[in-house]
């Protein structure tokens, strides 16, 4: 079957839905749930899966996600995926601190890759304050 992947911080939700209708998708993934519309997000699930299309959809903040989503015959299965495993935090620590090393090791793997985009782009100084206060989201710059 086909597969749709779409954000919907950029993309509008009614278009996701009437796209992955022309593109007769089976599945939809929908990318950072919890980060955009909540009533545009909660309407396209709940059409997709009366057409019969599956919905995925990922998460950084699980607290973010409104409730309604998670109800029964919405986004049914949930999964939290744990802490960094130590050998791959290994692969990622080559020239980190060890101060930054051990507070990187209770997060998730896209933390810490954020966390190394952040500070190639800002620094080590302004990648810290951002890991040391998770509520902070700030776009990463190109480097």
């Amino acid at each position: 079957g086909r597969t749709l992947r779409a954000t919907l911080k950029s993309a509008n939700p009614s278009d996701v839905v009437s796209l992955a209708k022309a593109l007769r998708a089976t599945a939809v993934v929908l990318d950072d749930i919890d980060r955009g519309p909540t009533d545009g997000a909660l309407d396209a699930v709940e059409q997709l899966v009366a057409c019969g299309v599956a919905v995925l959809a990922s998460s950084n903040d699980s607290a973010e996600i409104c409730g309604a989503l998670l109800r029964d015959g919405r986004i049914d299965d949930h999964r939290t995926f744990g802490p960094i495993e130590p050998d791959v935090l290994e692969r990622f620590a080559d020239g980190l601190e060890a101060e930054v090393v051990e507070r990187l090791r209770t997060c998730t793997v896209a933390t810490v890759a954020r966390y190394k985009a952040r500070r190639r782009a800002l620094g080590a100084e302004r990648a810290w304050q951002m890991l040391a206060s998770p509520a902070v989201d700030e776009p990463v710059p190109a480097a």
